[in-house]
């Protein structure tokens, strides 16, 4: 802040020039004014400065007193103060107006004028730095809105806020600090001015300080400064004063820092700090949401998952690596398990382009975070012996606290042929059915400690998108694998059965993407309740918000109309006698199939038949699925002395519906297989060579014709019972 301070009729000798100018130096510029022209000018130019202020006496000659009128028209700027000095009596021009704050009368007779004029001076610049950091911060929240609705990254527009803090308050630097909990450092996330700190030693900071989910604010002694603080080469910025701010963001500690080149005033000085941080805490909030709200939609737009594995991958690695602002992102996948080694098939993007890599694995951090489900939090790769290690911390992958994480030294493996030189990694594992089948990793080349705690965690945020789509990649490529046999693509052809399972993957996806959409809406209320609770919801926030609504909103519909449209694709329902149609035909079948073998069928079929309403092509397929695994089963149980198929057809009694049993006598399964079987999940088969698609497709068909399909009995080494029942539509003939 600059001062433009004029003396007018004050003697030399008497020190007031002294103290204002230990006062208000070295923001100061001091003018002596020789007469009525000077004055006249000095009041004229007052707008040069931050603040005017006029000293001067009663001992002025008297063609000065022309200019009262000026001086009371000053008077109505609220930078301008005048200061009087007078000896006999109080002057009359200013009894009526002596209360006004801008107005300083000092007897220079009294014995304490000295200390009078100096309380007057310290009076005068409190009430300017407070008037001038008013207006300065209304400047601020103005670039505040600015910022905050300009088109720019949310790092950028987070440093442009400090950059404007710190010139507001004048400061030699503006630094804002996360806790990475790897190297027990607060390290800087965002900072403004020369020589702002790197990193902070926690060690003191958090014990000493309470870290909570707002700012609080401190002003630090010298002594607590160079203690806490301890770095080397602040010197003569810890000298002046020292604010301190610590807050919590998403349970993460996180500290801003404010280093002043000389002493302050502590309450006008902690005011001022403690309102720039609770502005720069609400950005830091509002930016990580926004940040992961728009990564998420990103993911949630992934789209042309048919047109191949790499490129599938790369649309999901590129918003990561922007989000992370990332020198190389990759996702590496579980092709083969042999032992302790891993396939490995690896889908990057880095600065030398993009590309697919496979190769295998008997260590490594990919491998670590792989075979140990484990998140990591790597700080560094060095060099021990012309060996890599990798330094950081691992976490469960849902339990990612502060204190959670493990110490681990690992040896990083290269691949051959790599230009990747990693420096600071993330790893997030990617989970089905408690087992681990692969891990995401992002990286940068350029520096070591470059992520933190924070970043882990907005990883594991993206984890779940990113593991539906590699899921539903997965099936389709396994689906691909089944086409390529040309009996069963013949077969889908003539059935249209290739449609049915497109359309199965599909609405898996849909229920996928609607399902983030969801918890996108539920996001975006938290966005609008931090503005309204920082006082400072503008109108162009308010639109903001309201536009992402709309398009969550929009885009929900969109897949709710195409899940609608998807689902119109429908078995032809006819209606039919089970036993005549569909039943006899396919046991005729299986008895050429098996015939020269050592399998018999046994039925029971009622005298009466049933007229049912179903397809009868996709339901005799099906049994006929039912019946190919059975005689597996009873192939594969190799020391069974009785091998033999059951099926019978039996009216539920007192209902209007008919069961279908069929058992054999093959190995069986224990209740924890049965239980996973019983669910009729796609792709999931327990024979070689299986598809893993049949009962998946049994279960559609007659839950579609208002039947059901379990397995109700089965035992290791006796056999298996799959049961069927089906409503019965026209009674029994």
């Amino acid at each position: 802040m600059k001062f433009r301070i004029g003396f007018r009729g004050i003697e030399t000798d008497l020190g007031f020039r002294q103290i204002i100018e230990k006062v208000f130096a070295p923001f100061a510029e001091i003018r002596d004014l020789g007469g009525p022209k000077d004055v006249e000018r000095f009041l004229a130019e007052k707008g040069r400065a931050d603040a005017c202020i006029l000293v001067t006496s009663e001992d002025i000659p008297a063609d000065y007193k022309t200019l009262w009128s000026l001086i009371h028209t000053s008077l109505e700027d609220p930078v301008f103060h005048l200061l009087f000095l007078y000896s006999r009596k109080s002057p009359e021009r200013l009894l009526g107006i002596a209360n006004q704050l801008q107005i300083h009368l000092v007897n220079k007779g009294d014995e304490g004028a000295k200390d009078a004029f100096t309380h007057h001076c310290y009076a005068i610049k409190t009430q300017l730095e407070h008037l001038w950091l008013k207006r300065r911060f209304m400047d601020m929240l103005d670039y505040y809105e600015d910022v905050y609705s300009g088109e720019v990254q949310h790092k950028q527009r987070v440093r442009k806020f400090v950059q404007r803090v710190r010139d507001v308050l004048g400061a030699e630097s503006v630094s804002v600090f996360l806790l990475n909990p790897a190297s027990n450092e607060f390290v800087s996330e965002s900072y403004a001015g020369d020589g702002s700190p790197k990193a902070v030693p926690a060690a003191g900071i958090r014990e000493l300080f309470e870290f909570r989910d707002a700012c609080v604010t401190s002003t630090l002694s010298e002594s607590q400064a160079v203690s806490l603080l301890k770095q080397k080469g602040l010197g003569e910025k810890l000298s002046g004063t020292v604010v301190l701010a610590t807050f919590r963001l998403y349970r993460l500690p996180g500290l801003i820092l404010y280093l002043f080149g000389r002493k302050r005033h502590d309450t006008l000085l902690w005011d001022a700090c403690n309102f720039a941080s609770r502005e720069i805490f609400h950005l830091l909030r509002s930016k990580e949401l926004r940040s992961q709200y728009q990564t998420l939609n990103s993911l949630v737009k992934v789209e042309n998952l048919h047109l191949g594995r790499p490129k599938a991958v790369w649309q999901i690695l590129k918003p990561l690596k922007d989000h992370f602002g990332a020198e190389g992102v990759s996702i590496l996948e579980v092709k083969e398990r042999e032992g302790n080694r891993l396939i490995l098939l690896k889908t990057f993007i880095h600065y030398e382009g993009k590309d697919v890599d496979t190769f295998p694995a008997d260590e490594g951090l990919g491998h670590h975070s792989i075979s140990r489900n484990k998140a990591m939090l790597i700080t560094d790769i060095v060099e021990q012996d012309a060996v890599p290690w990798a330094l950081g911390l691992e976490f469960d992958p849902n339990c990612l606290e502060v204190d959670e994480g493990k110490r681990v030294k690992i040896r990083a493996i290269v691949p051959p042929g790599s230009v990747e030189k990693e420096r600071s990694v993330i790893y997030f594992p990617l989970n089905e059915e408690g087992e681990t089948f692969a891990t995401v990793k992002v990286a940068l080349f350029s520096r070591p400690s470059g992520f933190g705690l924070s970043d882990l965690r907005a990883l594991s945020v993206f984890a779940e998108p990113i593991g539906s789509l590699l899921r539903n990649l997965r099936s389709i490529e396994e689906l691909r694998k089944e086409l390529a046999n040309k009996q069963l693509q013949e077969n889908m052809v003539q059935r249209g059965e290739a449609l049915l399972f497109y359309r199965e993957i599909t609405l898996g996806v849909f229920h996928q993407l609607a399902h983030h959409l969801n918890r996108l809406n539920l996001t975006m209320p938290l966005i609008e309740d931090l503005f309204e609770a920082s006082g400072h919801e503008t109108p162009q926030v308010k639109e903001l918000i309201d536009r992402c609504k709309k398009q969550v909103k929009d885009a929900k519909a969109l897949i709710d109309d195409a899940k609608t449209r998807g689902q119109q694709l429908k078995p032809l329902l006819k209606e039919c006698y089970l036993v005549a149609d569909v039943v006899r035909p396919i046991l005729e079948r299986l008895r050429k199939r098996i015939e020269g073998t050592n399998i018999s069928v046994r039925a029971t079929l009622t005298d009466s038949d049933f007229s049912v309403l179903l397809d009868p092509k996709l339901a005799s397929e099906s049994l006929t699925n039912i019946l190919d695994n059975a005689i597996w089963a009873i192939k594969e149980h190799r020391g069974a002395g009785k091998k033999e198929i059951f099926f019978a057809v039996r009216q539920v009694p007192g209902e209007n519906r008919v069961r279908i049993e069929i058992t054999d006598s093959g190995v069986g399964m224990d209740e924890e297989r049965r239980n996973r079987v019983r669910k009729f999940e796609a792709f999931h088969t327990t024979k070689e060579g299986g598809t893993g698609l049949g009962l998946f497709f049994a279960r559609r068909i007659f839950e579609y014709c208002d039947g059901r399909i379990d397995i109700p009995w089965s035992q290791p080494g006796k056999g298996t019972t799959v049961e069927i029942v089906l409503p019965t539509a026209g009674g029994a003939k």
